[in-house]
C-alpha cells in the first residue's frame, strides 16, 4: 500500500485542500497538528469512511472549538492506537514525529466525499 505523508512542510501538496467559508458553519474535516495529531470528521462523512478505520483506529464523539463559538458534538475524533509497522490493511496512522500517513486509496476516497460538500476543511498548526 502506498502512503501520503502529511506534515507542516508538505501539506500544501496534499490532495485535500483547506476550504474556507464565508458563513459560520462547522467544517467537515479538521486536521489539528497542535501537540499531537487530532483528526475530526463530521459524523455523516465518518460513517462513510468506517471501512478504512480498522485495527489501529478508535472513533470517539467529539466537539471542535473555533473562534466562531462552540460547535455541536457532531464529530468523530480519530484516536490512533499504537501502530505496528507491517500490519496489513492500515489506511491511516501517525508517526512519533507528528506526521500523518494516509493511504493513497483512502485519501482519494475522502477527497471525493469532501469535494461534493460546500463545508469548509481546516488544517491547524502550532505557530
Amino acid at each position: 500500500m502506498k502512503y501520503i505523508m502529511i506534515n507542516k512542510e508538505n501539506f500544501k501538496n496534499f490532495l485535500i485542500k483547506e476550504k474556507k467559508s464565508m458563513f459560520p458553519i462547522e467544517p467537515d474535516l479538521v486536521i489539528d497538528f497542535y501537540l499531537s495529531i487530532k483528526i475530526f470528521i463530521i459524523n455523516d462523512i465518518a460513517e462513510k469512511c468506517k471501512s478504512y478505520f480498522n485495527e489501529n483506529i478508535i472513533l470517539f464523539d467529539a466537539a471542535v472549538e473555533n473562534d466562531k463559538g462552540d460547535i455541536p458534538s457532531i464529530y468523530k475524533l480519530i484516536y490512533f492506537k499504537e501502530y505496528t509497522y507491517g500490519s496489513t490493511n492500515v489506511h491511516i496512522y501517525t508517526s512519533k514525529n507528528n506526521e500523518l500517513f494516509i493511504s493513497e486509496e483512502f485519501a482519494g476516497f475522502l477527497f471525493n466525499l469532501l469535494k461534493k460538500s460546500p463545508n469548509p476543511i481546516e488544517f491547524r498548526w502550532v505557530d
